[in-house]
């Protein structure tokens, strides 16, 4: 079967290859997702017609795609994204290698524009085939109603408007600064999916400045939090109380709220009654892979120097030799400074790409990375990779998933 990949060019072959996600990945509710795609998908922020990807075998369309683009924080970092989504193939041709061939011409669109990285939530046992790895782990707290019901609320609170868009993006953007591989979210996200995500809340004082916000939705037998900002810790128990009142009036028994360690919510929430999880799915959920590793590590350089110089090792003047797929990469400090050549060096450690990525965003711990491999490392080599690849928590709030 002779296939063709290329952007869409026309908005009748725009009109089709909706009809074709819509139906495959929204059978349940076809015309929110055709809506989603017709309005949020056609105003999402740096979207381009050539993002969605068509498969054609004259005349039809057999598949496509949709890819965004993002800007991902990782400590002081910030890489460019490409987030893959509504990857479809029509029934009648499954299996005959369409998937194979949409994945190896975005990635390549992806090269060609200079992207850091590609983001997926996919489905199990896919992906990994193009190096996905799974990265980003779900991080829920489940407190009960009446636990919550516990807590104190003296502030004002009431459905959100347009309007509070500035306070909450403050709010999130302050809440979210050390969260890595979080997405940098502006004002024009919140317009875009502002009607189409989840009910939204905000708590004010008597001057009626928003001091907390949260997102929630109805999940039948839990009332799901997706997200909370807060201006301070100290009103976590507030926004708790507020979340309760509307778990108790629609009959829920309990809250499941989405939050990493990091954040206020989840840090607070250590004093009380509450179940912690980190859920992970391997090869599946939330997955990573670089589309161009050299371009990473060159944006990396101001984080790693910024870790070099909060730990231990500043002083140090040692190097480490990264072998990712076989290229060298060689990573070297001389007193706090950090730089990186694609060439042979000292202390050497192979890695495979998915072991990269789980280093990079500290998604594992590298002493346990470190600990699988037979290193040719001095111990300064050792402290330097320690430094530089800290035990972080990736996550992607519920609101910026696609």
């Amino acid at each position: 079967m002779e296939i063709t990949v290329k952007p869409v060019e026309t908005a009748d072959e725009l009109r089709v290859a909706h009809d074709m996600f819509a139906t495959v990945h929204s059978a349940d509710d076809y015309a929110k997702g055709l809506r989603w795609l017709e309005n949020c998908g056609a105003r999402y922020p740096g979207y381009s017609k050539e993002h969605t990807r068509i498969a054609v075998c004259r005349p039809e369309i057999v598949g496509g795609l949709r890819m965004i683009t993002d800007t991902i924080r990782l400590g002081e970092a910030r890489l460019k994204m490409g987030g893959l989504g509504w990857v479809t193939t029509s029934e009648r041709h499954r299996n005959k290698g369409v998937c194979t061939r949409l994945m190896e011409d975005i990635l390549a669109y992806m090269k060609r524009h200079r992207y850091h990285l590609s983001m997926l939530f996919g489905v199990p046992d896919l992906y990994h085939r193009w190096k996905y790895v799974t990265t980003l782990a779900d991080y829920v707290i489940d407190v009960d109603t009446l636990e919550a019901l516990t807590f104190q609320c003296p502030f004002q609170t009431r459905p959100a408007k347009i309007g509070d868009i500035q306070s909450i993006q403050m709010l999130h953007n302050a809440n979210d600064e050390d969260m890595a591989c979080s997405i940098v979210r502006t004002r024009a996200h919140l317009i875009c999916k502002w009607d189409e995500s989840s009910p939204k809340r905000v708590l004010m004082d008597d001057q009626g400045k928003v001091l907390a916000y949260f997102f929630y939705r109805n999940m039948g037998d839990h009332l799901a939090v997706e997200e909370s900002g807060v201006a301070d810790i100290g009103l976590c128990g507030s926004v708790l109380r507020a979340c309760a009142s509307i778990a108790e009036e629609e009959s829920l028994a309990h809250l499941r709220i989405h939050c990493p360690p990091p954040h206020p919510m989840a840090r607070y929430m250590l004093e009380f009654k509450s179940r912690h999880e980190t859920l992970i799915s391997r090869n599946s959920g939330g997955m990573l892979a670089f589309v161009d590793i050299d371009e990473t590590f060159e944006h990396m350089i101001p984080e790693w120097e910024r870790c070099v110089k909060n730990s231990g090792v500043h002083d140090l003047r040692t190097e480490a030799t990264l072998i990712i797929e076989g290229a060298p990469y060689r990573v070297r400090a001389n007193r706090g400074a950090i730089d990186i050549a694609r060439v042979p060096g000292m202390g050497k450690v192979g890695l495979r790409s998915g072991e990269m990525m789980h280093l990079l965003t500290g998604y594992r711990h590298a002493e346990d990375i470190l600990a699988a491999k037979q290193c040719l490392l001095s111990p300064d080599a050792r402290a330097l990779l320690y430094a530089i690849f800290p035990k972080r928590h990736p996550f992607v709030w519920p609101f910026d998933r696609f």
